[in-house]
């Protein structure tokens, strides 16, 4: 730090002769140390994100697109999942790539059943079946998938079968037990009601609308009703709660999201950062229903009370004083 350089000169000065000078040095200054190295292409991760089309002002492609880090096959050594934004008729596929024991990826994405094309956005890893295998939700425009870990290296969309349906535009998700039960159950953020025909121009040059130009939607809750398993296996079915447990009531533009005790009442609350909106606190009431308490909890608006764009959320204890703090970057 520039005050303490200044501290140690005056010191070597007031310890040296009057009218001597230390000898200049030729010493070259240590080089700061480097933290990180880039080792994307030694551990084989061979993966170029598709964006979608250029040109063409599509909202959608200007979002796109999440990871995951996660043990998919229980060696205890984390994989990566990568998502494309390319669409769903794009020869770009998501990308599954497995560690190996020295550090080294191995793309094992063909057959996996996670090679999937689309808007992806979003992805979320929950154990939905309480099988002990680590399970796939991924958001896209236009919907979710949910994949389900079959244990041998591959897995299966039981979107439609678990009762999952979200025709909006998701973008983020997350899994939390909010009644307790044992069962992890799914919220999804949705961002706008968009609509490809409309034109909108910066300057008088075609660019991508901003949020503002379209309304926003409601997150999406789905109770986690338990695995039966009858005799063609382990099935999973989730319940559309909500409305019945308050978060229809008000409409966001979500791109991030979090479910964790933020009140230290033992329930895990809702945490949904908006872009361009009030953020959402949706409050758990230990009853399966949840009361929005953003703004009383100072997590609505920046320092001067107002909206940000909020893109995401980050949590941790930045003060080591045992609660967390959340961070929303715009």
């Amino acid at each position: 730090m520039p005050c303490r350089s200044y501290a140690v000169s005056w010191l070597l000065l007031a310890a040296l002769p009057l009218g001597c000078r230390p000898a200049a040095s030729n010493i070259p200054p240590s080089p700061e140390p480097v933290w990180f190295a880039d080792i994307t292409e030694e551990a084989g991760l061979n993966f170029v994100h598709d964006p979608g089309s250029v040109g063409n002002y599509f909202m959608p492609e200007s979002i796109g697109s999440g990871a995951a880090i996660f043990d998919f096959d229980g060696d205890g050594r984390p994989d990566i999942y990568l998502l494309q934004n390319g669409g769903p008729d794009s020869p770009s596929k998501n990308r599954l790539f497995r560690q190996g024991p020295k550090g080294r990826f191995t793309d094992v994405s063909a057959g996996s059943g996670l090679d999937i094309a689309g808007y992806n956005m979003g992805v979320a890893i929950g154990d939905v079946n309480n099988d002990g295998r680590p399970d796939v939700l991924v958001t896209q425009y236009g919907g979710i998938r949910l994949f389900l870990n079959k244990g041998n290296g591959t897995f299966t969309d039981i979107t439609r079968s678990a009762g999952l349906d979200n025709p909006f535009w998701g973008t983020s998700a997350c899994f939390l037990d909010y009644d307790r039960d044992g069962w992890l159950d799914l919220v999804v953020v949705n961002y706008v009601i968009y609509k490809p025909s409309q034109d909108c121009f910066t300057n008088g040059r075609p660019d991508f609308c901003p949020p503002r130009a379209f309304a926003g939607t409601a997150a999406k809750l789905f109770h986690n009703g338990g695995s039966s398993a009858p005799a063609t296996g382990p099935s999973v079915r989730f319940e559309d709660v909500t409305e019945k447990a308050g978060l229809g009531r008000l409409e966001g533009k979500g791109l991030g999201v979090v479910g964790i005790d933020l009140t230290g009442d033992g329930w895990p609350d809702i945490f949904v950062a908006n872009d361009a909106l009030a953020n959402f606190l949706w409050v758990n009431q230990h009853d399966g229903t949840f009361r929005e308490e953003a703004v009383r909890r100072g997590l609505a608006f920046n320092a001067l009370g107002q909206a940000q764009a909020n893109m995401g959320i980050a949590l941790g204890d930045a003060d080591g004083d045992g609660l967390l703090t959340c961070s929303s970057p715009t």
